[in-house]
């Protein structure tokens, strides 16, 4: 879970005219060529991007497309993509739009990806106006290079603002000037993952568009992929983006159809090993969203089906257990310490220090406590070492005293209880 941080925003003078700063995703796609690229009657396609907020299930913004590959750099650029109130997208998805029926380009490219934050919107014209703190472009490898994810994007701002709630993406597919070479496209897709916690956490489960050759089928509008969010628990504000181009090429002259690649074990949406988690990084078994096998390396003890603790619950039933990588089933520990009553007047009565140190499930520690006064001294009857994990004792200090009970086991805090000492009005000086 993102810890609580705010942003501090400059006030631009265009804001102001339009009475609202806010944030928000935003996406283009631009050709590196200043003009056309030739496809030699192959298909021509191009990308649009469309983001909402409530985690996902509200404020659809208005979908923003990049002109067609072909076009060139004068028609590719969108314009700025958000959430129907220009504020803090918490979901996105990828358009794939194809002309030209069911083949594919021959031109060399790859998709960029940018993120920027601190924007202005206008409710009037839905559109943004004045944008900010935009980050280092990644961008995935070329055609060429066998496709792949690019890095994650993340903002320009500083301090605790980079990297936090980066509303900008800009998808860009740039051309290479170098025509492909000893290879020719058969198909691709196109994808779009978001994650949290400064792009070290969170990671939402990968979503694809359809393949290029089935959009041809059928291309009358964007055929899109599902809502990208990211990986919770709050699935809100994801923080950094990556765009993956997922291309399936032959070497020129093989006519053979290559099967399409199935899509990864950890990115399936499947659970595939039967342990309760499914895909990356839920699943345990999973290195990355690429990885082709659910299955662990090793059993923890929060997956392995027994009682390891014997409390009769097992794995994720068991309260011990806070994940499927959890490799201890113990249930959390928690001890009670009081004294009663907290004050005396000096030289009468006593109080009870009480302690109690049980699991969640209400079973008593198992382990010992020690119990010292605040010089250590261990001068009261029935205080000291190798105390039972639940007790009681009294106690008749001579002066405030603060008392410390600390358990065996490793990990658990120490807990204090303090008895107050007060004068007698009767205790006066005699001359």
């Amino acid at each position: 879970m993102k810890s609580l941080r705010y942003k501090k925003k400059k006030q631009h003078p265009l804001a102001v005219a339009l009475c609202l700063l806010f944030l928000s995703f935003a996406a283009f796609v631009v050709v590196k060529n200043a003009s056309a690229v030739e496809l030699n009657g192959q298909a021509d396609f191009r990308l649009s991007i469309q983001l909402n907020d409530k985690t996902c299930g509200q404020q659809n913004g208005t979908p923003r497309s990049a002109g067609f590959l072909s076009q060139g750099a004068g028609y590719a650029q969108s314009d700025w993509a958000t959430d129907s109130n220009g504020f803090d997208p918490d979901c996105a998805r990828l358009g794939l739009e194809s002309q030209g029926g069911n083949t594919v380009p021959t031109t060399d490219f790859r998709v960029c990806i940018q993120v920027s934050d601190d924007i202005a919107y206008s409710f009037m014209s839905q559109r943004v106006v004045n944008v900010n703190q935009v980050g280092i472009e990644r961008c995935t490898p070329y055609v060429s290079e066998g496709g792949g994810w690019s890095e994650w994007a993340y903002d320009g701002g500083t301090g605790s603002d980079r990297a936090f709630d980066p509303d900008a993406v800009r998808l860009r597919i740039e051309a290479n000037s170098t025509p492909l070479e000893g290879i020719e496209i058969d198909n691709m897709r196109f994808g779009i993952q978001l994650s949290d916690d400064q792009c070290t956490g969170q990671f939402g489960a990968p979503e694809f568009t359809p393949w290029l050759v089935d959009v041809g089928m059928n291309s009358a509008s964007e055929h899109w992929s599902n809502w990208a969010k990211d990986g919770g628990p709050n699935y809100k504000d994801p923080d950094c983006v990556r765009i993956k181009m997922e291309v399936i090429t032959n070497p020129v002259g093989n006519n053979e159809d290559e099967e399409l690649p199935d899509t990864p074990a950890c990115s399936d949406g499947i659970d595939n090993d039967s342990d309760g988690s499914a895909d990356y990084p839920s699943d345990p078994g999973c290195a990355s969203a690429d990885d082709n096998s659910e299955a662990d390396n090793a059993q923890n003890a929060c997956e392995n089906g027994e009682d390891d603790d014997g409390d009769g619950l097992v794995d994720m039933n068991d309260p011990g257990c806070a994940s499927p990588s959890d490799d201890d089933e113990t249930d959390p520990i928690a001890c009670n310490f009081a004294a009663n009553p907290t004050s005396l007047v000096k030289g009468i009565g006593t109080s009870k220090l009480t302690w109690d140190c049980r699991h969640s499930d209400g079973t008593v520690m198992t382990g010992t406590v020690s119990i010292v006064d605040d010089n250590a001294a261990q001068t009261f009857a029935g205080l000291g070492n190798n105390l039972g994990a639940a007790g009681s004792v009294n106690v008749a200090p001579e002066q405030t005293t603060r008392f410390t009970l600390s358990p065996s086991l490793s990990g658990l805090i120490p807990e204090t209880a303090t008895v107050r000492i007060e004068n007698s009005s009767f205790d006066e000086d005699i001359p």
